[in-house]
């Protein structure tokens, strides 16, 4: 952490030099005196961890603004880079156009600081209780313990918890302030690194952190080597963002996941014959006619493997199509087949040409599916999640609805598709066509 202003200093380098970015403000302080961080350890009645120390004995304080030059409220005249300190509060009661904002508050604003008549109010009471972490705080305690450190966003900021550990935790908050109950639970070194490595990128904070009562499950850290490359924002294809919908935030952590595992176990099965296929199809048909169609997919995670599990409706005859795990060649055609509500769960099928056919509802999670063909395809409804489509073709694919979160899309021809309802959090858009 000793080193974390000078790499926020390469990054904002990388930034100014990069011709599609307006840096419009980068402001670091003077860095906190031993004094001063003593004084706020001594108020608090407790030491602060180091990894908080660090940072402030660097720099007591930092400030960074920029906005793509696409953005369609980018004013050349207006948006001229400067160095002059700004209000942190100024994100808080106006909006304003920037894609990326890092608005870290000096040391003794953080932990001094009184948020009343924004935190919390005279009409609270610890007569309502809040639970947090797996302990009970009543409605006032609990809000005057929120300490915000990021003031980033009109909507959203990143703050303490005051918990009396020298580590507090850290928590997004959202809808202006108004809660903080339905965020992840993180540090403070954590958070400087996913900063690092998402360049300040506003939206990429709430598609990360943000989950409904979040703190109820374990702290997630997320180390320098947490990032690695297809975690790391990549400025070109944050560009896509009003494309893809969601592709500029992060996508679910998965690192409690093996995906890898999955296709090499898929890769080495024995490959799907002709015969095969034709019996899965027959019977899949028997299974939605008799009422099979219509359910919805869950998926559960065991010992980093994904199984899909369909619930709703249960066909009478025939047997529903499981791929899931299965070596598909590409020899196989599924053109112009009808396999709505299949299972195609961690398969192998590189290369597999699915033109023209019915797949809507179907389950593709963790799949290996590079350099497939879906043009002209029904995928409406599809879970694609972690599965790879490097150099896939979707032309004038139905996409509606379709779940891509954190898949590898680099190279994919998306002409003409219906991308509307879809989503693409945590995707790689490296080279896609449009």
């Amino acid at each position: 952490m000793n080193t974390y202003l000078a790499r926020f200093s390469k990054m904002v380098e990388d930034l100014q030099n990069h011709p599609k970015v307006q840096v419009t403000h980068f402001h670091l302080f003077p860095p906190a005196t031993d004094k001063q961080i003593l004084f706020v350890e001594e108020k608090l009645g407790y030491s602060l961890d180091e990894n908080i120390k660090s940072f402030y004995q660097q720099t007591n304080g930092l400030q960074l603004l920029w906005i793509y030059k696409t953005n369609e409220q980018f004013d050349e005249s207006k948006h001229i880079s400067h160095t002059q300190t700004l209000d942190f509060n100024r994100q808080y009661f106006n909006y304003y156009p920037e894609d990326g904002a890092v608005m870290i508050r000096p040391i003794e604003q953080v932990f001094l600081s009184d948020w009343k008549e924004q935190i919390y109010f005279d009409f609270m009471s610890n007569d309502n209780q809040e639970t947090f972490m797996g302990n009970i705080y009543g409605e006032l305690e609990f809000s005057q313990k929120i300490k915000p450190f990021d003031s980033f966003n009109k909507y959203y900021d990143m703050a303490f918890f005051l918990d009396g550990s020298s580590n507090p935790p850290v928590i997004l908050g959202d809808d202006h302030q108004a809660c903080y109950t339905d965020s992840k639970v993180t540090d403070f070194a954590s958070y400087l690194e996913f900063i690092l490595a998402n360049k300040g990128a506003i939206y990429r904070r709430k598609g990360f952190y943000s989950e409904y009562a979040g703190h109820k499950k374990n702290p997630i850290e997320t180390p320098h080597s947490f990032f690695t490359k297809d975690k790391i924002l990549d400025i070109d294809a944050y560009l896509l963002k009003d494309i893809f919908p969601l592709s500029a935030q992060a996508g679910s952590s998965t690192t409690s996941l093996n995906t890898s595992l999955m296709q090499q176990m898929a890769e080495s099965s024995k490959p799907i014959t002709k015969t095969q296929l034709k019996s899965i199809i027959e019977k899949h048909y028997q299974f939605l006619a008799s009422g099979g169609a219509g359910g919805k997919w869950q998926t559960v995670h065991v010992s980093g493997l994904v199984l899909g599990i369909y619930t709703g409706v249960k066909g009478k005859e025939g047997e529903q199509a499981a791929f899931d795990r299965k070596h598909i060649p590409a020899r196989l055609e599924f053109i112009d087949f009808s396999l709505p509500f299949a299972n195609f769960c961690g398969c192998f099928a590189k290369r597999v040409d699915f033109s023209e056919s019915d797949l809507n509802h179907s389950l593709f999670t963790d799949a290996m599916l590079d350099e497939c063909i879906f043009a002209d395809a029904n995928l409406a409804g599809v879970d694609f999640s972690r599965a790879s489509l490097r150099n896939v073709s979707f032309m004038n694919a139905n996409l509606q609805g379709a779940d891509l979160e954190n898949c590898d899309l680099t190279g994919a021809d998306f002409r003409g598709a219906n991308l509307e309802g879809s989503r693409f959090p945590g995707a790689i858009l490296k080279d896609v066509k449009i």
